[in-house]
């Protein structure tokens, strides 16, 4: 804020920054982004990197886009400007130190716009009682986190973690550094009996099936997070890396009915007004509760498609 510069965030580094703050500018994901964020970040005269590791996971499939260019990137105790290796330098103190320096400009221009940094497709119009697609939900859970910004979102591994790139929560956690599935909901009981704020959660229905009875233990707890569940009967983004592969199907639970057995409360939804009604329940049940969204298989968040579209040229080209 005392340098008026854009922000800008990794996939691992997301929720960091507030990302409803002026001076964000969205989730840097190299060719996966908008060009006008691309633009920004990539034509910058100085770069810095705070805490953060280049890898194509964390950037898009796109680390070499920064590699080269006017870097500072500090991590943990070490800074490397260039050629040059600064150690026992803890990022705090430099933090401190630019800002106090008298030698760093300050801008006086008001930050560029760059339009939305959420995929232009999330925003299409849809009919509420079509069949539900993945860029409906985001476009409905924007809607929500919007009305309720004191909600933390919490992603599983999937393509719930791509989805949430879309998604303006001020809050985000996310496995996005070992790409852990099956995450999200014991996170959601973490976070909820540590803070007492109460978690939206974002999961697929592969990863739920890991370590997603473990909501059964809410009530017992005093917890009651808000659990989507997005299932298509599938590990949908092993399929979307490997379209020709038969074994990413699974067997789908009766989800919405176990989150009644285990003293929460279940809803399904099959359509964009479904979703929204149910969404809206949901955070005036005491009770946990987990809505399941249907969706077509080969249905995948824009990010995703887009992480896919990459991988494949960087890898196959």
């Amino acid at each position: 804020e005392r340098l008026r510069i854009p922000v800008t965030s990794s996939l691992l580094g997301r929720g960091v920054f507030p990302t409803r703050h002026p001076q964000f500018i969205g989730t840097y994901l190299g060719a996966v982004s908008p060009q006008p964020m691309r633009t920004l970040v990539e034509g910058s005269d100085c770069l810095l990197l705070l805490g953060e590791r280049l890898s194509d996971v964390s950037l898009g499939v796109s680390a070499d886009l920064l590699r080269g260019r006017d870097l500072i990137t500090a991590v943990a105790r070490d800074v490397f400007i260039g050629q040059h290796h600064y150690e026992h330098t803890p990022l705090e103190s430099l933090v401190e130190r630019l800002l106090m320096s008298p030698a760093l400009p300050v801008s006086r221009d008001p930050i560029k716009a760059i339009g939305t940094d959420v995929s232009p497709e999330v925003f299409d119009p849809f009919k509420q009682d079509e069949a539900i697609k993945m860029r409906h939900a985001i476009n409905l859970l924007n809607e929500f986190v919007r009305e309720h910004d004191d909600i933390p979102l919490i992603a599983d591994t999937g393509d719930a973690l791509f989805a949430s790139v879309d998604i303006r929560a001020n809050q985000c956690i996310a496995p996005a550094y070992y790409s852990t599935m099956g995450f999200a909901v014991p996170a959601a009981l973490g976070v909820q009996i540590a803070s007492g704020r109460r978690p939206l959660v974002l999961v697929g229905d592969g990863a739920f099936q890991m370590t997603g009875s473990e909501i059964a233990q809410a009530h017992r707890y005093g917890c009651n997070p808000i659990v989507v569940l997005f299932n298509n009967q599938r590990w949908e983004m092993l399929q979307a890396f490997f379209p020709e592969a038969r074994y990413n199907e699974t067997v789908s639970w009766p989800f919405a009915k176990l989150a009644d057995l285990w003293a929460g409360r279940g809803f399904r939804a099959f359509t964009p007004r479904q979703f929204r009604d149910a969404l809206n329940a949901a955070y005036d049940e005491g009770r946990f509760t987990l809505i399941e969204v249907g969706l077509k298989q080969g249905d995948v968040s824009p990010i995703l498609r887009g992480f896919v579209d990459a991988f494949k040229k960087r890898v196959y080209a």
